[in-house]
């Protein structure tokens, strides 16, 4: 007993950081799938690709450069839909430059 009272601290210490560390990976687990059902749905419409973004590129031009041959023909709406589908946290007005993003290449 005596033990557990002059320990407590350093328990309830481990027990907090287990509690943190589960809570984190459980999370990121949730949201690759999500992320993967949503690219399932839409993997017949697009391939998806990951680029490496450079100073001074915008999502439309970086989806001009790898959609060359299909690019008039897709929805500007559609085509930033699909970013964001990919990429949830990113703001496609604001690319950050060296920052890999996932762009879809259309069928």
């Amino acid at each position: 007993m005596k033990f557990i009272k002059q320990n407590s601290i350093y328990i309830l210490i481990i027990f907090v950081i287990l509690s943190v560390y589960a809570d984190i990976t459980t999370h990121n687990d949730v949201k690759t799938k999500n992320l993967c059902n949503a690219f399932h749905d839409e993997t017949s419409r697009y391939t998806i690709v990951s680029y490496e973004v450079k100073d001074g590129d915008s999502v439309l031009s970086v989806m001009e450069d790898i959609n060359k041959h299909k690019f008039h023909q897709q929805p500007i709406e559609q085509m930033i839909d699909d970013f964001l589908v990919m990429n949830p946290d990113a703001n496609p007005y604001q690319l950050i430059p060296n920052k890999i993003y996932y762009f879809p290449i259309y069928n």
